[in-house]
């Protein structure tokens, strides 16, 4: 038996060996050819050598197997690799989605580990991540490299040495996720801010009765029931008894339209105008 090179390739063939079909198999390295004909000989190259796994989604066959967890179906002349019930597709491999059973044969996807009691073990995400449909992403103020690991609607932004997961341009920070301001154009009640609901009427995004807008969101409207001033509208405080509190305007502003709007000096228009009147008499 002897090694040749062949256009960057290394092909094996055997002298004295009466076939009457020329076996030719190529390697990609020389030692790699090397290493196998040193433990076997011509013969048994072909049951030997390493199987060709492909990830979900590529076309497979009796010779091209699937990654682990995965399985090769179809119809004849379409077959391809699919991942097995309950797990899904992440970086080319089949992973187990958060929340789902889990152990060392079906690991969990990226920013989530596999804990509980032996025999009970789920996948569950990792501090600074959330779960999102069948993956976990980076939380708000979390460390990024790009938009695609963090939540939904939102970037990541900043320094090339601080980059970080924040809403979109077009949303605002409510809790750990990035929604569509009061006013912002929705296409589901969803998408809004909490205490707003996607109107059908403009498909923009409408708080909902007994809230009024506050700086994007929907607050607790002046002179409805509250249990905490951060509940309430802008320049509004939640104050009565414990059973019965409600959002009232702060000195110096008064309800209108459930908001609290700055108020004029009355003291000072109502000394002009009583001024005029007294001139007018005079």
């Amino acid at each position: 038996m002897k090694l040749r090179d062949d256009s960057c390739n290394y092909v094996a063939t055997q002298q004295n060996v009466k076939v009457k079909t020329l076996i030719r198999i190529v390697f990609l390295t020389k030692s790699h050819l090397a290493t196998i004909l040193a433990n076997a000989n011509l013969n048994t190259l072909k049951t030997q050598a390493p199987a060709v796994k492909v990830p979900p989604g590529r076309k497979c066959n009796a010779t091209i197997e699937c990654v682990n967890n995965a399985v090769c179906r179809g119809h004849a002349g379409e077959l391809r690799c699919y991942c097995n019930p309950g797990l899904v597709e992440e970086a080319r491999l089949c992973k187990v989605p958060p929340g789902e059973e889990c152990n060392k044969t079906y690991t969990c996807v990226k920013g989530a580990h596999c804990v509980g009691p032996p025999g009970n073990t789920k996948c569950f995400c990792d501090t600074n991540f959330e779960p999102e449909g069948s993956f976990c992403k980076v939380s708000l103020g979390g460390e990024c490299d790009m938009d695609e690991e963090c939540v939904e609607n939102a970037i990541c932004n900043g320094t090339a040495e601080n980059l970080l997961c924040e809403c979109d341009s077009e949303f605002v920070e409510e809790g750990k996720y990035c929604k569509k301001p009061e006013g912002g154009h929705c296409a589901e009640t969803a998408d809004c801010v909490n205490n707003a609901h996607c109107s059908m009427t403009n498909d923009t995004c409408v708080c909902n009765d007994g809230f009024a807008p506050s700086d994007g969101f929907c607050k607790v409207a002046a002179g409805q029931k509250c249990s905490d001033t951060e509940e309430c509208v802008r320049n509004s405080t939640c104050i009565g008894s414990p059973d019965n509190q409600i959002c009232e305007c702060k000195d110096g502003f008064k309800q209108d339209l459930g908001q609290c709007s700055e108020q004029t000096s009355l003291v000072t228009t109502g000394y002009v105008e009583l001024r005029f009147v007294l001139e007018l008499r005079s």
